[in-house]
């Protein structure tokens, strides 16, 4: 039986049986099948899992946990969500997995400015393959060149590639023996994408490097079209990279534009599995959990309507609506529109400076850096009206958080700094001086 290894992640785990607990005391591995709650973001599905306790001499209580089939993938199991541990219908235990260290979870809590930092890893993580293991090297090559293409044996790759006018593209990968060039740009957040940019790239690559038959350009974003098959809105990469290869298959004939040009999703990169290479598993990780997780996929293709709840998880967005039914808002699906002068003007801004401080304290989908001063100059106004005190508590929110900003003209708007979202998402938003919506009250 295979044992925990290098894809082993931590979790606590609670025996129900003394049998149970007296395999784990023994060092022996468990095999079975771990089971989430059916509400469990990303819908995970049943799988068979390996346990065995991590002290050598006695269990107290901290497991390793690996996937039995397919061990690289143990990376997806979600985090911090209770699972059961069954056999047939009996249930052997109760576990948790646990977080773990990540420096791109650390990143992603103190700046909005992740792709920089991502394109420049992968970059990295290339060039580390390419002087030992190149398994991921080939495997990248395979994804991002154009079909047909072979892997070739001696490449540079660079960081932001010099193109025309000072124009740079993120990754540039040379094969200098065939003088074929591979062009990267990344996205990590499907709104991000600006229509115009990929025909650019392709015309200064051509310029650069020989023309069309040496080019190829791979545009690598959270999700591709494969990906979203069964999704009825496409996000904005898909329909950016739709229209790049329409208009190069207009340019240069259909092969070319089904074979140079390709839409790669991060989750193509995290299926690949580098043994021995501990950063490589927290980014694989950080992909299926964070830039490529149940939130992220959410955000990129539904359409319309969009809530707390969407926006921020169940969690977050309960824990905002909660600490305004104390003072008498009914918390709304998509939100509220509040007459300031009908509530208690102190209560209700204790009430939503709580409601603010929960939701951006619990949601992962928050960025801690907001990247943004405050774009409201009308401050006076509400500051002299009859609700001052409340308007003053919602000007102190923005101002003494990184992850929140002013924005508006006559009105004001509270945005707080999005994961998936480079413009944020509005808060509170004045009609007036007697008026608030909350969210987006329909």
């Amino acid at each position: 039986m295979r044992r925990t290894g290098f894809h082993a992640i931590q979790a606590d785990f609670r025996p129900v049986s003394s049998r149970t607990r007296d395999v784990l005391e023994r060092g022996e591995p468990i095999s079975s099948m771990v089971v989430f709650p059916e509400d469990c973001p990303g819908d995970p599905q049943p799988a068979s899992l390996l346990l065995e306790a991590c002290s050598p001499d006695a269990f107290d209580g901290q497991v390793r946990a690996e996937l039995l089939v397919r061990p690289h993938d143990t990376c997806r199991l979600p985090r911090g969500i209770e699972f059961k541990l069954v056999a047939g219908r009996e249930i052997l235990g109760h576990g948790r997995i646990r977080e773990g260290f990540s420096v791109f979870r650390t990143l992603r809590r103190v700046t909005s400015r992740q792709e920089a930092f991502h394109s420049h890893y992968l970059c990295d993580a290339l060039r580390q393959s390419l002087e030992g293991d190149r398994s991921l090297f080939d495997h990248v090559w395979r994804r991002v060149a154009p079909s047909g293409w072979a892997v070739p044996e001696v490449v540079e790759v660079m960081t932001e590639g010099q193109l025309r006018h000072q124009r740079r593209i993120d990754i540039l990968i040379r094969d200098p023996a065939s003088e074929r060039v591979v062009g990267l740009e990344l996205k990590t957040v499907d709104a991000s994408a600006r229509t115009g940019q990929l025909e650019q790239y392709w015309q200064d690559l051509c310029c650069c490097y020989g023309g069309p038959a040496s080019v190829g350009l791979a545009f690598l974003t959270p999700f591709n079209e494969v990906m979203l098959a069964s999704e009825p809105h496409m996000p904005k990469t898909v329909e950016v990279f739709r229209e790049f290869q329409g208009w190069v298959r207009a340019e240069h004939g259909p092969e070319l534009a089904c074979t140079h040009v390709r839409h790669v999703s991060w989750l193509d990169l995290a299926s690949i599995p580098w043994a021995g290479n501990a950063v490589w598993e927290q980014h694989r990780e950080y992909v299926y959990q964070h830039m490529c997780g149940p939130g992220a996929r959410a955000v990129s293709t539904l359409v319309g309507g969009r809530t707390f709840e969407h926006f921020f998880g169940k969690r977050a967005a309960d824990a905002f609506w909660h600490a305004l039914e104390g003072v008498g808002v009914e918390g709304n699906r998509n939100g509220v529109a509040l007459q300031v002068s009908r509530f208690n003007g102190r209560n209700l801004a204790d009430a939503i400076t709580e409601a603010v401080g929960a939701l951006t304290e619990m949601s992962e989908a928050v960025s801690r850096d907001a990247d943004n001063d405050d774009r409201f100059a009308g401050k006076d106004m509400f500051l002299n009206s009859q609700n001052a005190h409340l308007h003053a508590a919602i000007f102190k929110l923005a101002s003494r958080s990184g992850c929140l900003w002013l924005q508006g003209k006559k009105n004001y708007g509270l945005r707080v700094a999005h994961e998936n979202h480079p413009k944020g998402v509005s808060l509170v938003t004045s009609r007036g001086f007697d008026h608030l919506d909350i969210g987006r009250p329909r």
